[in-house]
């Protein structure tokens, strides 16, 4: 049994752990010293860069970028099917919907990941902001992630918490063709990294500016992949445990840009469980698409969306 804060673990520490855990185990059968590499740099190393980092000019304009971006009051998302009080007695599994992209859908999307140098995560999450932006009745969709910040090669091998919750800010412009919209989604995506701040200190920041920051309310994550490990000649097998909720704020749309899954997570107590599987349903049309025609204009893909999968 492994007993762990979560700040000493992301994903890809996970993986680390099981990497020396087979690493280690299997040295010990077979009767060998243990092989594991001395690491040149640790936690402690990262978290000074970090603090360095933080006094810097760079830091002080992405602060700004940040103020400007909330000058204006930023809703949080407002979902229709979500309960204004929570329904007691769900069962937690209702909250975990899942399916995968595959075949010509799959086929069509990767072609528009290849001709506009992009990933199937930015593909889904610009389908999904213009689902939400109908869902919601709302233009500004606020999502929040939680971005990676192994940059630096030292880092990839370095065992801790290094990530960052972040705010995906996206105006949903319907008048625009996907392929467009696509191209806009990616280069906010691009300036939000260029100008990422630990959440703590940012959020810090804006209030002695006295910015009003929106409500992180949905997340939209990817997932990291788990390979396959062997300990002395036994292969780990991973197998999905029953959904018990999900960490605030409570509605998550997780991508595997490996097995193409994509997996609703959401607290069933306050979100409808059958209206969260339509969306669903509607963002797998959504996807279909766009495979076929890129180049329509969102308003159309919505309009046959809606009137291709009607929920009874």
């Amino acid at each position: 049994m492994r007993i762990g804060h979560h700040i000493l673990f992301d994903g890809s520490s996970w993986n680390m752990y099981f990497e020396e855990l087979a690493t280690l185990y299997t040295a010990r059968v077979e009767g060998q010293p243990p092989p594991l590499p001395r690491y040149a740099r640790a936690y402690a190393d990262y978290a000074a860069w970090e603090r360095q980092a933080l006094c810097g000019p760079v830091y002080r304009q992405q602060i700004e970028w940040w103020r400007v971006l909330f000058e204006r009051s930023l809703p949080a998302l407002q979902l229709p099917f979500r309960r204004a009080e929570p329904l007691p007695g769900v069962d937690p599994e209702e909250g975990d919907i899942r399916f995968c992209i595959e075949g010509p859908i799959l086929q069509g999307i990767a072609e528009l990941c290849r001709q506009q140098r992009t990933t199937y995560y930015t593909v889904v999450m610009a389908a999904y902001v213009a689902l939400l932006a109908v869902e919601s009745s709302q233009a500004d969709i606020v999502l929040g992630t939680y971005a990676s910040v192994r940059k630096r090669p030292e880092l990839h091998s370095m065992f801790g918490l290094l990530i960052n919750l972040v705010w995906r800010v996206l105006l949903e412009e319907t008048d625009k063709t996907f392929r467009e919209w696509l191209a806009n989604v990616r280069q906010r995506l691009t300036e939000i990294q260029a100008n990422s701040v630990p959440y703590e200190q940012l959020t810090r920041e804006l209030r002695a500016h006295n910015v009003r920051m929106p409500e992180i309310r949905g997340l939209f994550t990817q997932r990291v992949p788990r390979p396959h490990y062997r300990f002395a000649g036994l292969e780990v097998v991973w197998s999905p445990l029953p959904s018990r909720g999900t960490m605030p704020p409570g509605f998550e749309l997780s991508v595997g840009e490996i097995d193409q899954q994509i997996v609703l997570r959401f607290d069933a107590n306050w979100y409808d469980s059958i209206k969260a599987r339509d969306l669903m349903k509607r963002l797998r049309c959504f996807l279909a698409a766009v495979s076929e025609n890129p180049d329509r204009h969102i308003d159309r893909i919505l309009q046959g969306t809606i009137r291709e999968y009607v929920p009874a």
